[in-house]
């Protein structure tokens, strides 16, 4: 099984502001859906209460110590659970969609990253990823500029672990 981490992230990396994602770009949001339908996700207890609800034809994990009781959402203790629990399901690819901690714990873990970077400063955003890979431990496989209907500028970038 492979461990993906998808994220969108500003120029300051910036991923969230006051618990909801500092812009909105449907093409962007399109994308995430894309990559994850018919995978796992797994996810903080922060992220899932601001999503506020399973995502669809996926596998939903929440990391919490206290189980959300969300329906198509299975609680996992820990981090370690969660990747045990989608192994043991047989799924091909297990997605990291945050938030900032879950991020953190599983960076030096994952198989790929999925980077949508997009071209906006937040100045008083409050949770974060660091956005910077070392070229010498992963590879870019693709990255393609894009402006949809947004005004917003963003770029999609995958990575994979050398």
């Amino acid at each position: 099984m492979k461990l993906c981490l998808i994220v969108a992230v500003s120029n300051n990396d910036v991923i969230g502001k006051d618990g909801t994602i500092p812009w909105n770009i449907p093409e962007e949001l399109k994308y995430f859906r894309e990559k994850t339908t018919g995978h796992a996700v797994v996810q903080g207890s922060n992220t899932l209460k601001s999503i506020g609800r399973a995502l669809p034809n996926r596998k939903n994990y929440v990391v919490c110590s206290i189980d959300p009781e969300v329906k198509d959402v299975e609680h996992c203790i820990s981090l370690t659970d969660a990747i045990n629990k989608a192994r043991e399901a047989g799924h091909e690819k297990l997605f990291v969609i945050g938030g900032e901690r879950m991020y953190r714990d599983t960076k030096a873990l994952a198989d790929e990253v999925y980077i949508t970077r997009v071209n906006i400063v937040v100045e008083d955003g409050d949770t974060y990823f660091d956005s910077e890979l070392n070229p010498l431990s992963w590879r870019l496989m693709s990255q393609s500029r894009t402006q949809g209907e947004h005004p917003l500028t963003y770029n999609y970038e995958h990575f994979v672990r050398r």
